[in-house]
């Protein structure tokens, strides 16, 4: 497992935690509460900008995305929050949008915003990836 896919997972189960802390002491007040869940939060977005094209269908699996269909990987909101300006989405409507740019529905179901990467985006990127490869060999 890649170090960022390590990284990511280990933000995702500090929040669970700080989670599980807010429903479990009762001697918590509901504002501190609500104040440790959001901080969690933030730390977790804190400095994030992450190119998720960039992962595996593995590890986005293994992150939480989910295949809508055979063409589009969604994305869950968390990733949403993390996810890098700029990049282009697609819905599961077929309508993309640029993160950052666009007004992009955030409403959940099944686990994930209705957004996300088409699978032949992510084919192009493991082409690309494979040619430079190549390349870079045949230059040594």
């Amino acid at each position: 497992m890649r170090e960022e896919v390590q990284k990511i997972n280990s933000y995702k189960n500090y929040i669970i935690s700080t989670n599980a802390q807010a429903f479990e002491y009762d001697g918590w007040g509901d504002d501190f509460k609500l104040k440790q869940i959001r901080e969690a939060y933030d730390k977790f977005c804190e400095d994030q900008d992450i190119d998720f094209t960039k992962f595996t269908k593995d590890e986005l699996f293994e992150l939480g995305f989910s295949s809508w269909d055979e063409n589009l990987i969604v994305m869950p909101l968390w990733a949403y929050h993390i996810c890098k300006d700029g990049l282009t989405l697609t819905s599961i409507d077929g309508d993309t949008a640029v993160k950052g740019k666009s007004d992009i529905d955030t409403d959940v179901r099944f686990g994930c915003i209705a957004w996300g990467f088409t699978t032949k985006e992510l084919l192009k990127r493991d082409r690309k990836i494979k040619l430079d490869k190549i390349e870079k060999e045949a230059q040594n």
